[in-house]
């Protein structure tokens, strides 16, 4: 039986108590807004494999709460309390409390309930048959991604350390402003510069030691190199972190992963959770080791927009839902 934390809070007026659950589920808060009176109870559980908390700033903190894990909060006083997942700051919740009762059926309203529009998604390359098209439409329409001005994606294209910023920042909700500059290669004039900044500064993401060929040592600063290709590796490494995926693992589940690999853990946080996968062993250079004929992963790989569009889909809007 998951563990429930209980913060409790004496009510001291009001009515019946009306307790409330909110259900933390595909990265949000079910209920978003709700309504309850003095001395009522609101529980959350969290229903998704990534851990999240519960806090509102000067009110409560609830602590990292794992899939299955409760936390409850008893409110004492009138007021607008909201509140978010400090991991994922893009899931937000409302709570208001009043001082008289909480209906229990609805009053009347003449407002119309507003329609969803419609998302559509026209790419001349990604067409609602290929394998790609619910990953990309789901962040496409959350405005994560783009395409090219021809009307194309290209989701055969591989995916650069810039883009790859791009589409983990925005996915995680990030958006603090950003000043200072980290790498010799990515100035606040480069196209990604916020979000390789905002990644790089939570470390999520890292550079390389300047010195090389073509990067010059210039206030000892490192290079990002965010035109360089993404490898299937190092996508695990920022989705896992970028998503609060921080479970160890012991297991091995690809032929080339070891557990001495320094992707591993990130590899195989998202392998369970069924976000990645790998190819069958038998092929050139992957030959099957019994008795287990582990797959592969291929962790070295560059990673296409179409593969890198579905990892990312699937870590944070899983069964991702888009009118």
């Amino acid at each position: 039986v998951p563990p429930t934390l209980t913060a409790t809070i004496t009510p001291t007026i009001g009515c019946a108590p009306l307790n409330r659950q909110v259900n933390i589920e595909s990265f949000s808060f079910q209920p978003q807004n709700i309504t309850i009176s003095v001395g009522s109870t609101v529980q959350w559980t969290n229903l998704d494999p990534a851990a999240h908390d519960v806090h509102s700033a000067g009110n409560w903190t609830s602590p990292l709460l794992n899939q299955g894990e409760s936390f409850s909060f008893t409110f004492n006083s009138v007021g607008i309390y909201s509140y978010i997942c400090q991991p994922h700051p893009f899931m937000t919740g409302t709570i208001t409390v009043i001082g008289g009762c909480t209906p229990t059926v609805p009053p009347p309203t003449d407002t119309v309930t507003p329609v969803p529009t419609t998302c559509t998604l026209q790419f001349s390359d990604v067409p609602s048959t290929d394998t790609f098209y619910p990953f990309v439409r789901c962040l496409v329409c959350r405005g994560i991604i783009s395409g090219y001005s021809d009307g194309t994606f290209r989701p055969n294209n591989q995916v650069t350390r810039g883009q790859l910023s791009k589409m983990v920042s925005n996915s995680a909700g990030f958006n603090e402003s950003i000043t200072g500059q980290t790498f010799q290669d990515v100035p606040p004039t480069n196209t990604f510069y916020v979000w390789i900044e905002r990644l790089t500064r939570r470390g999520h993401m890292t550079g390389y030691v300047c010195g090389g060929p073509g990067e010059p040592c210039i206030n000892n600063r490192p290079y990002f190199r965010p035109f360089a290709n993404a490898t299937r590796a190092q996508i695990s490494k920022i989705v896992s972190n970028a998503a609060g995926y921080t479970e160890n693992h012991t297991t091995q589940t690809f032929q080339d992963v070891p557990t001495s690999s320094e992707f591993y853990q990130f590899i195989e946080r998202l392998a369970s959770r069924g976000i990645i996968s790998g190819y069958e062993c038998g092929g050139p250079g992957e030959p099957c080791v019994g008795p287990e004929n582990k797959p592969y992963f291929r962790p070295f790989n560059d990673a296409t927009r179409g593969q890198t569009s579905k990892i990312v889909a699937s870590a944070f809007y899983p069964n991702c839902q888009t009118p």
